[in-house]
């Protein structure tokens, strides 16, 4: 595009009585709101024949997402169906997993090599106490796979791999908390009636990993993390900081916020949630926030009571679930954090879909992919796990009119009319 066509365009609707509706017609522009993101849905399909497509019982549950839209889950197997089976969704297509035969487990984590993390253990849980754990990973492509000697979390597009305390790269496995013994004053300490259990929870392109320390207390022989005391932490060029945690009052005591690390992006920001105590309610004794630390490991609260962050993109995009009452935390609702503002997914919801309540989120790609559970009812219940892709970007203030084409194509319209 040259100087001399733009000129040349407007020379078209000078001294014209067109020139009126051309510069209206700019002004209209400029006085038009950036058009809000439109989503394509699809509805992913379940592997069963005999499934209801509800997010756990249905059998299936997708976990994550490449920037390839290539998609990794499980799926129950109804001949046994206390055992996960591990799919790769690619093409339209669900593929099982070539695993060992007697091993089941769950794809967690995709990246932009096709390589897959999966994850399997035997053991038994009781509201969240930890009693017995026999389990195993490994890194699975066609042909190969890698096992590790720890239960992993996510993967990056290096191939490297956190999970517990530890991160596996170029072949050897790496204890992030090893020596380490710098806990601030206000991270909880563990007495004999407690335990330490580490979550390294993410990890991105640059080697850096998100976690969170949680300190269960002792519950017979098993120890309860479900009311445990929580700090989120950064593992970055082989040093562990805690992230921030503010502080508030309650019952005239100061005292932090608990807080968990969910994911971390490429520009080393955190999403997560903070959780504090609740002195005013008989039943619900804590609330939970979502919020984000930036690569200083400053906090931001993005969201009102009962809220959380479970994913960001490097796109600064960060997907969770929010309630719209202090009260009313059920139901939740899918919602996407973006440029300080709070959208529910359902108002970007195409007309044909507008019938469905998104009530939960997995995980975001660069893309600006959502994985999302969502549900409606018409005398009985139905749901399933759908894909939002984006079909329109916002649009940049500065981008509303693009001035030289306007110009050219306006010009071009009046010679045609002379």
């Amino acid at each position: 595009m040259t100087l001399e066509k733009i000129i040349n365009g407007f020379r078209k609707v000078k001294n014209s009585l067109k020139t009126a509706v051309a510069v209206g017609a700019i002004g209209l522009a400029l006085a038009l709101p950036a058009k809000a993101t439109e989503y394509e849905i699809i509805k992913l399909p379940a592997y069963s024949s005999l499934c209801h497509d509800s997010r756990y019982c249905a059998g299936n549950t997708y976990r994550d997402i490449n920037n390839d839209g290539e998609l990794v889950g499980d799926t129950f197997d109804y001949a046994d169906y206390y055992y996960q089976k591990a799919f790769l969704y690619k093409n339209e297509e669900i593929i099982l997993l070539n695993l060992e035969e007697d091993f089941d487990g769950a794809a967690v984590a995709i990246n932009d090599r096709g390589e897959i993390l999966i994850k399997g253990y035997v053991g038994w849980l009781l509201d969240g106490r930890i009693c017995n754990e026999d389990y195993k990973s490994f890194i699975y492509k066609p042909g190969e796979r890698i096992e590790l000697d720890f239960l992993g979390e996510d993967m990056n597009n290096n191939g490297e791999v956190v999970g517990e305390h530890y991160l596996w790269a170029k072949g050897e496995t790496i204890d992030l908390i090893k020596d380490f013994n710098d806990y601030p004053p206000d991270v909880p300490f563990c007495d004999e009636d407690c335990k330490l259990k580490w979550e390294a929870k993410a990890i991105n392109d640059n080697n850096q990993v998100a976690g969170t320390l949680l300190i269960g207390e002792e519950y017979g022989d098993c120890y309860d993390f479900d009311t445990s005391n929580m700090a989120a932490f950064c593992w970055r060029e082989g040093r562990l900081t805690f992230l921030e945690r503010p502080t508030y009052m309650s019952n005239g005591k100061l005292k932090y916020y608990d807080t968990y690390a969910c994911d971390i992006n490429n520009k080393n920001q955190i999403a997560g949630l903070m959780i504090r105590e609740r002195d005013d309610h008989p039943i619900l004794s804590r609330i939970w926030y979502a919020c984000m630390w930036d690569e200083d490991g400053n906090i931001t609260q993005l969201d009102t009571d009962y809220s959380l962050a479970r994913a960001i993109n490097d796109k600064e995009e960060i997907i969770g679930v929010s309630s719209k009452s202090f009260e009313d935390y059920y139901p939740q609702y899918a919602v996407l954090y973006k440029n300080g503002e709070r959208i529910e997914l359902d108002s970007c919801l195409p007309e044909e879909w507008s019938h469905l309540s998104m009530w939960d989120v997995a995980k975001i790609n660069d893309n600006s992919q959502i994985i999302v559970w969502g549900h409606w009812y018409d005398g009985l219940y139905h749901g399933g796990t759908y894909l939002m892709t984006p079909i329109s970007a916002d649009l940049d203030k500065d981008e509303i009119v693009n001035f030289e084409d306007f110009a050219i194509m306006a010009g071009q319209w009046l010679e045609e009319k002379e």
